[in-house]
């Protein structure tokens, strides 16, 4: 239950909920049977968890235990595939098995550390992406994040910390969205601060990973991986290799059917299933075993919904479940110490970051990269 801490429902993440179910998402399977297979190419390993991005932009899913997804339409050819610790790849055509190729990480700005700076300051960038599509109808929403957040090591005491501050702050965004229909319509919008649309982000999800933390001893003794059970299946599933080391929590593995169904919302006619709530973060090794926040190199969260409520039928003016999928990179761009008073005085400022990439983003998908440009030549 505590793993579940960042998706489970406070005030703030309901509203966030109950907006996100607002995008229609109905995910398409084949109706060949085949399936697509995504491994490693140098140990041939499957990769599960992998993100399945199709050519308008609408995320198709994602790879199942053994690294696979059923064969997409033609239609929805090329295909951008991504998957944590890897080189994004594009598909042109249906091919039984996808190869991808670890990625080479550069390590993120450090500026000077002493004890005299007991506070980090860590400025990420973030990509969100949610599609979906219902008939004829598709709705994509893109974003992109600059937040900002504050962490102390955990066994020093600093007079004047506030604990909510190691929780990441928005300090700027962009959002991009397209909306086409059966009638022909293909509008492309930037969404305003006062939108409703904005109340759709999973933003307040993001989160950085442990600031320390050892390698597991199995991880230790030479194991490329160590697996954690929950009640239903694996918990933790930590990995090493290809000079990386991942940890990938799945926050559903201590619910029977690997879903999670809010009694509270049945009461209100919004009854939904969270089928897919995962996080993977990624590290540089270190040849210590011992791990930190200036080894962090991004993080992946892929989450996916199934409203059943009376509420969300008579919205969609459907009789069907509506399904959601959403993905995001979260990646660390500078790690700066600060002394106390220029933390105070930060944590005070809370200025606007302007946009910074860092050197390691991956490609953004062709179609996504479309709905960027059109919204800026509007």
């Amino acid at each position: 239950m505590n793993q579940l801490k960042y998706f489970l429902p406070n005030k703030a993440r309901c509203g966030s909920i109950m907006f996100l179910l607002c995008w229609l998402i109905l995910s398409v399977s084949s109706a060949t049977g085949r399936a697509i297979k995504v491994i490693d190419e140098n140990d041939l390993n499957p990769l599960p968890g992998t993100t399945v991005i199709g050519n308008s932009g609408l995320i198709l899913g994602v790879t199942d235990e053994s690294g696979n997804i059923p064969e997409p339409s033609v239609n929805q050819y090329p295909l951008s595939i991504r998957s944590i610790g890897y080189e994004s790849s594009f598909v042109p055509s249906y091919t039984d098995t996808v190869r991808l190729a670890p990625a080479l990480y550069t390590l993120k700005e450090v500026v000077v550390n002493s004890n005299e700076r007991p506070i980090k300051r860590i400025v990420c960038f973030a990509r969100e992406y949610a599609s979906g599509a219902t008939g004829p109808d598709t709705l994509q929403l893109y974003s992109e994040y600059m937040l900002e957040a504050f962490l102390k090591d955990s066994d020093r005491k600093v007079k004047g910390y506030k604990s909510g501050d190691a929780d990441l702050k928005s300090r700027n965004v962009k959002r991009y969205c397209r909306i086409s229909d059966e009638s022909g319509r293909d509008s492309v919008a930037r969404p305003n601060r006062n939108d409703d649309i904005i109340m759709l982000s999973w933003e307040n999800i993001l989160q950085l990973p442990s600031d320390k933390f050892q390698e597991s001893s199995a991880i230790a003794n030479d194991a490329l991986a160590d697996t954690i059970m929950g009640k239903y299946g694996p918990n933790t599933i930590h990995r090493k290799m290809n000079n990386l080391y991942t940890v990938t929590v799945d926050h559903l593995s201590e619910y029977e059917d690997h879903k999670w169904s809010p009694a509270i919302f049945k009461l209100l006619g919004l009854s939904m299933d969270l089928r897919k709530s995962t996080k993977s973060d990624a590290f540089n090794v270190t040849e210590t075993g011992s791990y930190s926040i200036e080894d962090y190199i991004y993080s992946t969260f892929t989450i996916n919904l199934l409203a059943k409520g009376k509420f969300f039928k008579k919205t969609f003016k459907t009789d069907m479940p509506v399904e959601m999928d959403t993905y995001i990179e979260l990646y660390p761009v500078s790690i700066e110490y600060l002394t106390t008073e220029e933390y105070k005085e930060s944590r005070k400022e809370k200025q606007e970051i302007p946009f910074r990439a860092p050197l390691n983003l991956q490609p953004l998908p062709e179609a996504i990269q479309k709905i960027v440009e059109r919204v800026e030549n509007l």
